[in-house]
Formats: structure tokens, sequence, C-alpha cells
């Protein structure tokens, strides 16, 4: 019987971990094409973890490339961004989210003003990494993400670099 109770939880572990991960891996291995985009925040609006939280913010702000009035895309734009922002206040050190933010911040366009915490979110995202706070699959694929971004600075680049660089050498 403490066998069965013992497995059940196991498997309920299991199960719960990796549709913590399912969020993760749709975005990241799908276009962001409007009808995406629309699946997963209607698919995942229901989840009340904080990276999926900022998971769904960061879909809804790009949601506002699909809405046509000005208005609806500015408020798509500021709701998405303000859940990513409540996901970073209940968990500042979380080096994931702050990725997302940083993905928003370095590519949103310069009239809304969004690009204020960059160097705050990639020190910790960098710290993160780091500390092997993310898994090195997914640190390398945030990296090359964030080498994208518009707005870094040579130096930003540099350090993003370098510890790409120390990413594969630890694990080659």
């Amino acid at each position: 019987m403490r066998f069965r109770i013992i497995l059940i939880l196991l498997l309920l572990s299991i199960t719960e971990l990796s549709m913590a991960y399912s969020f993760r891996e749709e975005f990241h291995n799908n276009e962001l094409n409007k009808e995406n985009v629309e699946r997963m925040l209607s698919q995942y609006s229901s989840k009340n973890g904080i990276t999926d939280k900022a998971y769904l913010g960061i879909c809804q702000a790009v949601m506002a490339q699909y809405v046509f009035l000005p208005t609806s895309k500015l408020k798509s734009f500021y709701d998405g961004k303000d859940l990513l922002d409540s996901s970073i206040e209940k968990n500042k050190d979380n080096g994931e989210i702050r990725y997302l933010r940083l993905l928003i911040q370095l590519n949103a366009p310069s009239f809304l003003f969004y690009n204020k915490n960059i160097n705050e979110d990639l020190e910790v995202f960098i710290k993160d990494v780091y500390n092997q706070n993310i898994d090195p699959y997914w640190s390398n694929i945030f990296i090359s993400n964030l080498l994208k971004g518009k707005k870094l600075s040579a130096q930003q680049i540099e350090e993003l670099i370098q510890l790409k660089n120390t990413l594969i050498c630890q694990n080659p």
C-alpha cells in the first residue's frame, strides 16, 4: 500500500514537471505567428506557476503585433508586460523570467519605452546560467535568442558570447 502511494506521488510529480516544461518548449519550438500565440494563450491561460505566468505575459505582449487597432496593440503589449513584471516581482532571482523580459526589451519598439531593465535582467540571467540554475541546453537556446536582440551593446554581446563559450567548454 505504501509503495502504491509513493509510486502515485512520483508519477504525479513527473507529470507535473513535464507539464511545466511544455510551455517553454512550445514557445521556443514554434514560430510565434498569430495562430500559435493565440493557441498558447488559450492552452496555458489557467496555469498558475510564476514561470508559466511569465510565458503568458510574453505571449500577450507578442500578440500586440497581430491586433489591428493601435489602442488594442498598446493594451495587449502592456497587459503582457504587466504580467511579466509581476512574475519578476514574485521571483526576482529567476534567470529564465529575466530572459523573457530581456527578449521583449531588446526587440520592442523604442516608443514603448520598455528598456530600462536590460542591464539588471542580463546580470541576473548571466548569474543564473553561471550558477547552473538553468539547464545548459536551454541556456544555449536563450543566449542565442538574446544575441539576436536589436539593443545589445558591444559589451553585452561579448558577455553573452563568453557565456556561451563557457557553456560549450563545460558541456561538450
